[in-house]
């Protein structure tokens, strides 16, 4: 497996609950959901012209539909930038509804808002975009060498971020009875690799607390943190 698109269309055979826990309040998205609802996104995504030339802004914050929006546009071979956005030219941008607003980005691209409802025309509703689309994939062209992840200082390749994830799956014996806190930034790509990638690799759960209690098995974090064991984002084996 090379590719997140790839990843995303083998879902499904997982079991479990990839993203949050009900009794915590949490949303809550199993294998099968996630997978159709990555599709769907994926499907808005590509209905508003994002392609495997194109540049998804994607405003860090640590929640499921992060997670999403991350693996629909990876799954369009579409390149994903998570800071610096203001500013750039991206195709599209997605992020909590009271912030997608504040960003300079081209007047045609599209403004995605998740969470709240948007009070703005301008800014269209993830959830009720994802609810009312078919859970389809498009095609896509999407190959290992693809641009994945962009940041100021370099471009990470599907390949690259697969391989990373890998390495924190093996390093940290990830599997399916595993919690995984990600703590550290989102903008970083190897939270995105250890955190979001290397999880649903294992089909183990991935959650986004706010508090200082534990919350499961393994933090990815860049500091101290109550969960039993830790992996250090610096420690992950990413690299352009």
């Amino acid at each position: 497996m090379n590719t997140l698109r790839s990843l995303v269309e083998d879902l499904s055979s997982r079991e479990g609950t990839a993203i949050g826990v009900p009794r915590a309040g949490e949303n809550v998205y199993t294998y099968e959901q996630l997978q159709e609802t990555t599709y769907s996104f994926a499907h808005v995504l590509f209905e508003h012209g994002v392609d495997n030339e194109s540049l998804v802004g994607i405003v860090p914050s640590g929640n499921g539909q992060t997670v999403i929006s991350v693996l629909g546009a990876a799954a369009l071979g579409a390149q994903i930038q998570l800071e610096d956005i203001s500013g750039t030219a991206v195709d599209a941008l997605v992020g909590p509804t009271n912030s997608v607003g504040k960003y300079r980005i081209p007047a045609q691209s599209p403004r995605i808002g998740f969470g709240s409802s948007p009070d703005h025309d301008k800014i269209m509703h993830f959830e009720k975009l994802v609810w009312k689309t078919d859970p389809t994939l498009p095609e896509a062209s999407v190959i290992p060498s693809t641009s994945l992840l962009k940041t100021p200082e370099a471009t990470f390749s599907h390949r690259r971020v697969i391989k990373a994830a890998e390495a924190a799956v093996k390093a940290r014996e990830m599997d399916e009875e595993m919690t995984v806190v990600v703590r550290s930034s989102i903008s970083d790509p190897r939270t995105i690799a250890a955190g979001f990638i290397a999880p649903l690799l294992a089909g183990a759960t991935i959650r986004f607390p706010t508090d200082t209690s534990s919350h499961g098995d393994l933090a990815i974090t860049s500091e101290a943190a109550p969960e039993p064991r830790l992996l250090l984002p610096l420690d992950v084996p990413l690299d352009a």
